[in-house]
């Protein structure tokens, strides 16, 4: 076989998923850390990358199954946000973590948490506003802005750390919003909270320019 000026065989590149490596040489052409660079997940540790996309799936199934539940044991807008405090410090530390299997670990609590998020959104948004409103607060939550947004990260920045830094202090500018959107009024009254309930539908009919009587 055809020898290469530092000594390697063009052999030697050829089906190396099995192969234990001990040194690394990564290019830094466009990213000067990503998460392959970070844990040597190349070589024989190839298929450690397979193994987070079965971690995402089973996170989604999870979040899946306990997200109705503990919308509905909770409140709709305390599981949303209850989840995105979740995923904020986990997303952030799993960008600072040395260990993969931690990485492990956080990535799965992340993907845990979005399905919480999607079921309560649309659930709440069918509960808090009237039909047309609820039209257009779909039709927004159907926009892509975070796929953009997050991607714009991406390009901006050079370091897996500073990516997964990044998309928790934007997720966090969510937070705020708690204290400013009322709990789903059809929960509060299926719960015996009637009272918290009205003053919720008070709050729309005034937006609406509408009066509300028992």
């Amino acid at each position: 076989p055809k020898r290469l000026d530092n000594g390697c065989s063009l052999e030697d590149f050829n089906s190396v998923e099995n192969v234990t490596c001990s040194e690394f040489v990564y290019s830094q052409g466009y990213f000067e850390e990503t998460l392959s660079t970070k844990f040597d997940l190349i070589c024989d540790k190839a298929s450690l990358k397979n193994l987070l996309d079965t971690l995402l799936i089973i996170g989604l199934l999870f979040g899946s199954l306990i997200g109705g539940r503990v919308g509905d044991k909770w409140g709709r807008k305390k599981a949303c946000f209850l989840a995105i405090l979740t995923i904020v410090p986990v997303t952030i530390g799993a960008g600072y973590v040395t260990s993969y299997y931690a990485y492990a670990i956080l990535h799965l609590i992340t993907m845990t948490c979005l399905p919480v998020i999607w079921i309560n959104a649309y659930v709440y948004s069918t509960e808090i506003f009237s039909p047309k409103w609820r039209y257009i607060f779909i039709g927004l939550f159907e926009i892509p802005i975070g796929y953009y947004v997050y991607n714009l990260i991406a390009y901006l920045n050079t370091t897996w750390t500073l990516i997964h830094l990044w998309v928790g202090i934007v997720t966090s500018l969510v937070l705020p919003l708690y204290f400013v959107l009322p709990e789903s009024a059809r929960w509060l009254a299926q719960n015996r909270q009637e009272d918290e309930a009205m003053k919720v539908l008070a709050s729309i009919a005034k937006l609406n320019g509408k009066k509300l009587s028992r």
